[in-house]
Parts: structure tokens; sequence; C-alpha cells
């Protein structure tokens, strides 16, 4: 993903002394007219180079109240954030604020003769920032099984493509062009809570309800001995293993599929394993014997799958399913269809092409537009270059790569021209 911003500070601001007295309101005028505007203090450190310039008595800035608000700005300002420098027994009444030549603030009647303290110039910072990266996808149009697409993704490319939003999943459609080809996606095999490892589906004992299993996590039984996906959020009873004795508890407190895990390996061995009809049978008649204080009692088994991962195991929640899908049953890794841009649910060891990608940090050029006010600094003075220069790479060391700054001019007739009585210049890294 590329984000682009365009970002404006006043980095760069010079201070000048008005050595002719008047009122605020003219003050404000004058420096408008032939500066920018009356100075705005913003931090100790301009405070200090104002009152350089300032050198001696007291001079407008261009602080004035209604709630207090800055000349330039003319925005109220929060009283717990902005910088002050208020001398002693100050703020007191009135509506304009001078400086002394030590830095501090006095609120004077506006109609007050008084010094000027104006500023002119600015920095227009126009900055390229990269948030991530961008994501490519690649078509390969050899037919593969999933598992075989992604080995060959990982090793060519960074693994099956992970689509993460309507907008990667319309770009993913536009490169496979055709067909259906293998995504990243897919369903983890069944698991049992004591071993956690896969099942193999053909030699595992089952004893699925009719339709089952279909989508979701985790596993309940019931009185009749029938399996059924719950969601693992649901409440149930729960049946535990204990091994020293080698037999299933049934405990008669509801709670989630995680808890009832918890609960069962902290008190017992585990959520109980159904390997054979003996064991099925067991539990089954566990439930039985408690339809009488419960209607239709089921129980979590330790039985579980995470729902759907991807293969980078990215975490991203986006899915675009066909209608009717997905067929968990024996389907569990999905294709997009390029003529519709919608997932669907395949048997793993079918043939397809596949998406693939990688993810590309692009190289960024960085642009600083300097543009100062006739007479306010001279902008081939190579120590001002050298010192924006500098500024500049202090704010890039968090950049691990070598940066590479440099000064240019905007070649004629390209971009807005300046005002004329303005010169500009900028530079590239």
């Amino acid at each position: 993903m590329l984000r682009c911003r365009l970002q404006t500070d006043g980095v760069i601001r010079r201070f000048h002394a008005v050595n002719e007295k008047m009122s605020w309101t003219e003050a404000q005028g004058h420096c408008r007219d032939q500066f920018t505007d009356l100075a705005t203090i913003q931090d100790p450190s301009s405070n200090a180079e104002a009152r350089q310039v300032a050198q001696s008595g007291k001079s407008w800035i261009g602080l004035y109240i209604t709630n207090w608000k800055w000349s330039q700005q003319d925005q109220d300002l929060d009283r717990h954030t902005w910088f002050t420098s208020w001398a002693g027994g100050e703020p007191r009444q009135g509506s304009c604020v001078s400086t002394s030549a030590q830095g501090d603030w006095s609120v004077r009647q506006c109609e007050d003769q008084n010094l000027v303290s104006c500023y002119r110039g600015w920095m227009l910072r126009c900055r390229l920032q990269t948030d991530g990266v961008i994501r490519r996808f690649h078509a390969v149009n050899e037919k593969m099984s999933w598992t075989e697409a992604q080995g060959h993704c990982r090793d060519q490319f960074t693994d099956l493509a992970t689509i993460q939003d309507p907008s990667s999943n319309a770009e993913a459609r536009q490169v496979a062009q055709s067909g259906k080809s293998w995504i990243g996606l897919y369903i983890t095999n069944w698991k049992w809570s004591q071993q956690d490892q896969d099942l193999d589906r053909h030699t595992w004992f089952t004893s699925w309800a009719g339709g089952e299993p279909r989508q979701g996590s985790c596993v309940s039984t019931s009185a009749q001995g029938d399996w059924s996906v719950r969601q693992c959020e649901d409440q149930n009873l729960v049946s535990c293993y204990r091994a020293d004795v080698d037999d299933h508890i049934l405990e008669k407190e509801e709670m989630n599929w995680a808890d009832a895990r918890t609960y069962c390996r902290s008190t017992y061995t585990d959520l109980s394993s159904i390997r054979s009809e003996e064991d099925n049978d067991a539990i089954s008649w566990q439930l039985q014997n408690i339809t009488g204080e419960y209607t239709d009692p089921t129980a979590w088994i330790g039985l579980y799958r995470h729902s759907w991962l991807w293969s980078d195991r990215s975490g991203a929640p986006y899915r675009q399913w066909a209608s009717k899908q997905p067929d968990v049953k024996d389907n569990k890794c999905v294709t997009m269809d390029a003529s519709s841009a919608d997932w669907h649910s395949n048997d793993c060891k079918d043939n397809h092409n596949f998406l693939c990608y990688t993810d590309v940090k692009p190289t960024v050029l960085r642009m600083l537009k300097v543009r100062l006010t006739a007479g306010s600094a001279d902008l081939d003075d190579p120590k001002l270059q050298e010192s924006v220069l500098q500024q500049q790479k202090l704010q890039e060391q968090r950049i691990s790569a070598e940066v590479k700054l440099r000064w240019g001019r905007r070649p004629d007739g390209e971009g807005e021209e300046p005002p004329a009585d303005s010169e500009e210049k900028e530079f590239y890294f």
C-alpha cells in the first residue's frame, strides 16, 4: 500500500525588527504589507530568536485576546498546550501583547505606541510517504495441486496469494485473467486436543450427524452419539478425559470450547478424544442419563480445527465466497474464479493454475521545496543550503538505508510559478 501526503511546515522563519513606533493594529497592517505578519512565537527557540532581533525596548508581537490568538492563524489557542513567556504578574487586563528584549511578554493597550516584530519566509515540504509495501500478484499457468503450488510460490516468489481486501481481489482477478486459480486460503485438518496432530480422514473414527461436518471449528456430541460442528463461543456441557483411570468424565457446567479445554487440562488430562465406537457409546450413555435435567444435552469433545488460514499465516479476514460456498466436507483449499472474482472451495489434490505474490518496497523520491520572499535569505548561500540538508539528515536517521541529498533547480515551465518577489529551490533524496 502506498500513501502520499503533502505536508506544510513553517520551518524557516525569519524575524524582522521595525524600529518605528505604532499601535498594534498599525503594526499588524505594516507587517502584512511588508512581510508576512506580526511575529508568531511557538517555542523557546523562536522566542530567543525574536528577542535577539528586537535587541532593546518593547516590540509588538502577533498575540492578542478574544480568547488568545496569533494574528497569522486567527484561531483560539489551547491554554494547556500553547507556548507562553509571560513576565511576572502577566497576563493582566488588556488585549494586545508586546515582548521585551529579555523575551518576556506583557499585555498592553492596543493603542500604545511600540516598536514592531514581524516575520516572513516559509518552507513547503512535499513528502511521498510509504506505509508498508506494494503487493504484486503473479499468475503461474501450470496446473498443480494446492500443496505443489504452495511449494512453487515459496521457491520462486513469497507465497500463494493472500488477498486482503476488495481492491487486492480485483487486482488478483486481473492478473489471473481466466479460469480457476489456487490462492493461499485453506482449511486445516481435524485434530484431537490431546495429541494436536492432523488426522487422516480416511482412517480415523468419526460419528458425524447428517449434513456434518459443516463450517466451523469446534465439535460437540449428543446423547445419540452424533457429532456436530458448533461455533466455539457456544455454551455446552463438557466431556473430559482422565488418563490415570482411562475414563471420560461429564461436567455439567456449561462453558465455551476454549474454557472447556482449559478446565479439562487443569482438572483431568484433556477434553475427550473419541477413537472408537466404545468411546463414543460411553460418552453418549452419560448424556442419556441426564436427559431429565437437560433437553437434548450436548457436550464439547476435543475435536477441533482452525477454520480458515492463509498459507503465509497472515490474519487477513477478507472473504469473497461464491454462492453456496464454501463446501467444506471434502473441499479444503480455495480457488478464485477469474470470470467473477468469487472464491470456491476445492479438493486440495485437484490441479489448477495458481496465483503467487511478492511484496515490493518502492524506491521513494522525496522533494523539499524552499520558497522565501526576496531579501529574507539567500538560497545560493552554501551555509544556508548545508544547514537545511543537515536538518533533513537528522530527521532521516530512522531510515536504515543510506540517504543521499542534493540540491537542484526546477526545470523551466514545470509546476506553479513562484511569486515575482520570491525565489525557490528544491533538493532531492
